[in-house]
């Protein structure tokens, strides 16, 4: 079993906060029509959406 790195990315707490705050109309809109990055510890960002 390999998990979907980017599944686990958007399962975290902040994002499971923010999914009842914005509804799955728009959690959908911003996975599918914009980029999104997540801020490693390293001053790196890791994108979980986009092109």
């Amino acid at each position: 079993f390999f998990p979907n790195t980017l599944v686990n990315a958007v399962n975290t707490p902040p994002w499971q906060t923010l999914l009842p705050r914005i509804g799955d109309a728009m959690m959908t809109h911003l996975l599918l029509h914009t980029s999104l990055f997540i801020s490693l510890s390293d001053g790196c960002y890791y994108q979980v959406a986009g092109e």
